[in-house]
């Protein structure tokens, strides 16, 4: 609900002889130009050209129009503007090169006759958009919202290109530098500094001391001394650009043997060292460096936050991590694979399950306790109705030891909803969180610390089955999966053959990826320098000003606020990878879905955040005498928007598509029976990836969520429409008001404002506004 200073307030909520509002409009050009729809000049303010010969309206709306359903849209509002352009200098004259209209800031206020000029109030802030038109007598335009500036494509200036990273991955050129918030599980990195890989013209003599490439590498070899490897020989040579040839070789280079090499052979340039960009912006921290997979030893790579006094050089600002290649071109980790004749064994278990061989019941007791650690999926342990929150105990009898640590566990629990219970798994630090229905579900992996990080402690320790409340509960199985450190076996293997478009592919592997604690505060966001930014609330506010590159002040303080307690009293917070460019109107209305929320501009340029919630009291009431005579009618939402049965898809597999369900490590279905009895089954019918959470990991945020969706579209609600002069006017889309009329009874009518049209008045025509609600 808007506020205005309290003169303004008095003016417009006269109804006796009725309120007298005059329209001022302000351009920003080099030289402002102060127009409205007659002569006048306000105490105190410059003098505004009679010039507007016709004003249109201020359309505002958060409405879910069919086709967007679930997902809405944010709606920019847009003004539309006749000036004259008859009086010399022309309005028309002001649209210059060097101050093009397009880039002008334009502001609607609205001001009283008899008030000072600093007491106007602006009704609209915005750009002026499209094409406008002019003639020697007219001007026409359009305005719109201040959202348009600002709606950028996100990540469009961060994709890699040859120029910042010369020996970049083929396969990365043109991808987009991540964008990080939250703590983030494999990361996929970009190869920025991989080498060229090309091949050989002709046979190459044991003897021979040039020879030339196809030209084929989409990575260029440097001119001048390159070490090469071709099959198991590294060979150093002067390479030319221009005829593509190596000369002045020196064979069996770094203790590695001449030999004969066929036409078509590969030949890979090798690096002194590899660098992997995990983030383009620097990350609170890297916690871990997969290649493949598979866990790497810290010994053979470093990481870089890309924070002061953490940077790699060259790859300023930038979390990066850099790879220090071995004297021959081979595997940079033990896989297990043949690579020529030379096999490399594989002397360790990078996953083991960890079964659980006793159980025991809590207080509660229950039935048939061992079936939750018989590794039978079919067969459960029955949990009375108790008090008593824990319900099972875990643990293990049989020692087990192994040669490489203990690094990283995640949990699992396969459990049915007999009275649909939130249940949890707690092993060793880490939990599957509470989760909500029938099904295997996965916590997220966790690393081990001091107390859990040998073999001993973890047998040691036992794990806790709970739930949320007083009911029976099946277990069916709980499990557990470690992750071990690995080692390098450092014998060279022969016959590597040398894939893919850059040496990192057959050096360090396919993929690298890294688990990210991403962008950390500097205080300004979550209050607390060095926090990590993830609370929705803050990555709303962080994404604002740094990402599309608006004012904070422009951020509405009441609602953010508020939105901000109920996300921090809940644990709402975001796991968020941006690897693609994405539009900001995408990006914050699919943001604002994933955690039940509106985000929007009004059109006086304010952005609010706003938690969505049923059942909520008004914060303006609006009775029959308030409302245009004959103006109230009530639509019923459409049918097309129920949806009773839907699934939500969370904890993203962040080397996978994220609109695709598959690519999701979590779902969970809602359904109501007593709007399938009513409307019958009504599913979502749009794009499967509304419903594809991948900003969310938590399954109780995800639940939580779900489960508001379900109660808001599960049933048809009514939507009155109807028409208020300016005092009440304080109404933007989002807020809560209740309405009094006679039609349906209506007393006391909670509903949602969706849209809101402010009806611009003139000398001859008093201001009003439409409203558009919808039952709360």
């Amino acid at each position: 609900m808007r506020s205005f200073n309290a003169n303004f307030v008095t003016e417009k909520n006269k109804r006796a002889d009725g309120p007298k509002p005059i329209n001022l409009l302000t351009f920003a050009f080099a030289t402002p130009v102060y127009l409205s729809d007659r002569d006048i000049t306000p105490s105190g303010g410059s003098a505004h050209k009679g010039l507007v010969k016709s004003w249109g309206f201020i359309d505002s709306s958060i409405t879910q129009t069919p086709g967007s359903g679930v997902l809405g849209s944010i709606e920019i509002c847009d003004l539309q503007l006749t000036i004259i352009n008859a009086e010399s200098p022309r309005f028309s004259d002001n649209f210059t090169a060097a101050d093009p209209p397009e880039n002008v800031i334009v502001t609607l206020y609205q001001w009283f006759g008899g008030l000072l000029y600093s007491e106007k109030e602006i009704i609209f802030k915005g750009i002026i958009y499209g094409q406008p038109r002019y003639d020697e007598y007219a001007c026409t335009l359009t305005v719109r919202g201040i959202f348009e500036k600002y709606n950028k494509k996100i990540g469009e200036d961060m994709l890699i290109d040859v120029d910042t990273y010369p020996n970049a991955d083929p396969d990365d050129i043109g991808k987009m530098s991540n964008i990080c918030y939250g703590t983030l599980p494999n990361v996929p990195c970009r190869s920025v500094a991989a080498g060229a890989v090309d091949t050989l013209t002709e046979d190459l003599a044991d003897g021979a001391l040039t020879f030339t490439v196809s030209g084929s590498s989409k990575i260029a070899f440097p001119a001048g001394t390159v070490v090469v490897q071709i099959d198991d020989e590294q060979i150093s040579g002067t390479y030319t650009t221009a005829t593509r040839t190596f000369s002045s070789c020196t064979r069996g280079y770094n203790s590695t043997i001449a030999a004969f090499h066929n036409k078509g052979a590969s030949v890979a340039e090798v690096l002194s060292v590899y660098v992997y960009e995990i983030a383009g912006h620097p990350v609170k921290a890297i916690d871990a460096v997969y290649v493949d997979g598979v866990l790497q030893d810290a010994a053979i790579y470093t990481a870089y936050t890309g924070q002061t006094g953490d940077e790699l050089t060259g790859y300023e600002g930038k979390a990066v991590v850099e790879f220090t290649v071995l004297p021959v071109v081979r595997k940079q980790i033990n896989l297990g694979v043949d690579e020529g004749s030379h096999t490399h064994s594989d002397s360790n278990t990078p996953i083991i399950t960890w079964d659980f061989d006793t159980a025991a019941f809590g207080s509660g007791g229950g039935s048939n306790a061992d079936n939750a650690v018989d590794g039978n999926l079919s067969t459960y342990a029955t949990c009375n109705m108790s008090a008593y929150v824990t319900m099972l105990t875990v643990s293990r009898g049989a020692s087990y030891s192994n040669a490489q640590a203990p690094v990283r566990m995640r949990l699992g629990i396969k459990k049915a909803a007999v009275y649909s219970v939130s249940a949890k798994f707690e092993f060793c630090g880490a939990s599957t969180g509470w989760v909500f229905g029938t099904g295997t579900f996965w916590g997220d992996w966790v690393t081990l610390g001091a107390g859990y990080d040998s073999w001993a402690e973890i047998k040691a320790a036992s794990g806790v089955v709970s739930r949320a409340v007083t009911a029976a509960q099946d277990i069916y199985e709980v499990m557990a999966e470690i992750q071990c450190a690995t080692t390098i076996s450092d014998s060279a293997a022969t016959g590597v053959a040398l894939t893919g478009n850059s040496t990192a592919e057959t050096v360090i592997g396919k993929l690298v990826t890294a688990d990210v604690d991403g962008y950390q505060d500097d205080g300004s966001y979550t209050g607390t320098s060095g926090a990590l930014i993830e609370r929705c609330s803050h990555v709303f506010l962080h994404a604002w000003c740094e990402l599309v590159g608006a004012p904070s002040a422009d951020i509405d303080v009441t609602t953010y606020n508020a939105a901000d307690t109920f996300y921090g009293a809940n644990g709402y917070k975001f796991a968020l990878l941006i690897n693609s460019p994405i539009a900001a109107a995408d990006l914050f209305m699919r943001l604002a879905l994933q955690c039940r929320s509106r985000f929007f501009v009004t059109p006086a340029g304010t952005a609010k955040l706003i938690v969505r919630q049923l059942g909520q009291a008004s914060g303006h009431a609006i009775v029959k005498n308030e409302i245009k005579r004959d103006s109230m009618s009530i639509e019923r939402s459409p049918t097309t928007e129920i949806i009773n049965l839907f699934n939500i898809h969370h904890a993203l597999d962040l080397t996978k598509s994220a609109g695709d369900p598959q690519s999701y490590a979590a779902s969970k279905n809602f359904q109501d029976a007593t709007s399938i009895t009513r409307y019958g089954q009504r599913e979502w019918k749009g794009s499967q990836d509304v419903f594809c959470f991948n900003a969310v990991r938590d399954a109780d945020m995800a639940e939580d969520v779900g489960d508001f969706l379900l109660s808001y579209h599960d049933l048809v609600r009514k939507m009155p429409h109807f028409s208020v002069f300016l005092d009440n006017m304080e109404i933007e889309p989002g807020d809560l008001i209740d309405v009094t009329h006679p039609l349906d009874a209506m007393s006391g009518f909670v509903c949602e404002a969706q849209k809101i049209l402010h009806h611009l008045g003139n000398t001859k025509q008093i201001d009003y506004i439409e409203v558009v609600g919808v039952e709360n």
